[in-house]
């Protein structure tokens, strides 16, 4: 597998919500999403631990962009709960 290929955590957040909705923005941008560690079918929360988000590493520069600029338009949502990891 290409590094390009491999799936890459950008977030992680406590809920399911939280998680679903920075994967819309990110969806809405055109990048691919996955989430893991999730409770997708009740949305509840996660009970132990955190709701990673994660995408391609090709894409994971161009994503981090796009949530740190939704971070600064939208005051709706808890972003002080949402884990913004960092590469390295």
């Amino acid at each position: 597998m290409r590094d390009e290929d491999k799936l890459v955590r950008i977030a992680s957040t406590g809920t399911d919500i939280e998680a679903r909705i920075l994967s819309g923005i990110l969806e809405e941008a055109g990048i691919s999403v996955h989430v893991s560690g999730e409770h997708a079918a009740t949305g509840r929360t996660q009970a132990l631990g955190w709701v990673a988000v994660m995408v391609l590493q090709k894409d994971a520069e161009r994503a981090r962009e796009i949530l740190l600029k939704a971070k600064q338009d939208a005051k709706d949502m808890g972003w002080d709960k949402v884990d913004f990891d960092t590469p390295g």
